[in-house]
């Protein structure tokens, strides 16, 4: 699965993907997705359940940039965290079928 997220620019990208694009980093190794930033847009592919938790992550650091805000790395690990356990309790597996 892949979708694609637009950027913003300016000082709220930077807010947005972390200082030398370190949030990505941690999406990309924390879910096992494809992680590529260019020309003001965000491509993320992989497993369909890892895509909608970065997604998800990459929307959230999103609208806290538009406010002016930017998040530590311990939050946007947390972000991941809450991500993952939502997606996991809604998944296939937690009903019994399926794996992640």
């Amino acid at each position: 699965m892949d979708v694609t997220i637009s950027v913003p620019e300016g000082h709220e990208q930077i807010q947005m993907l972390g200082s030398a694009q370190r949030h990505l980093k941690l999406i990309r190794e924390a879910l096992g997705v494809s992680v590529h930033s260019r020309d003001g847009t965000i491509r993320v592919s992989g497993e369909p359940a890892a895509v909608v938790v970065a997604r998800g992550v990459l929307e959230r650091l999103a609208e806290r940039a538009r406010s002016g805000g930017s998040a530590t790395r311990q939050e946007v690990l947390d972000m991941i965290a809450q991500g993952t356990s939502s997606a996991r309790s809604s998944s296939p597996a937690s009903r019994g079928g399926g794996a992640w």
